[in-house]
């Protein structure tokens, strides 16, 4: 018993050594810390991958400028569509927000919604 918590308390001072004297003198360690952000994302499975990996390696080496794209790769930055609550409406493909099936122009960005009165009949179940 004796022995493994000798163990355990030379991995401790192990750890402490290394956050102690910088995790950048260690390139193993480096490197996965410096790509985290770009890591999640591949994990994450995100659809801009390569601009994270871009971001990531010009501006990593600044600590808010790695947290900016840590909170990018964690969260998404794009307006998704969302689903239509009222059984009448549909999306804008412009701005999606809930328009009236029948709607030849948006009313919230006031642009012109392609096909309606065709894509109402056939989208109307």
């Amino acid at each position: 018993m004796s022995d493994f918590v000798s163990r355990i308390i030379n991995l401790n001072t192990e750890i402490i050594k290394i956050t102690a004297n910088g995790i950048l003198e260690n390139p193993i360690y480096t490197i996965p810390v410096y790509l985290f952000p770009y890591f999640l994302a591949l994990i994450l499975s995100k659809h801009n991958l390569r601009a994270i990996f871009i971001c990531n390696l010009i501006f990593g080496v600044s600590g808010v400028g790695w947290l900016a794209v840590l909170g990018w790769a964690f969260f998404e930055l794009e307006n998704k569509p969302r689903k239509p609550v009222d059984p009448d409406g549909r999306l804008c493909p412009n701005c999606f927000e809930l328009i009236r099936f029948k709607a030849a122009i948006c009313h919230h960005c006031h642009k012109p919604v392609a096909d309606s009165a065709k894509a109402a009949t056939d989208a109307k179940p």
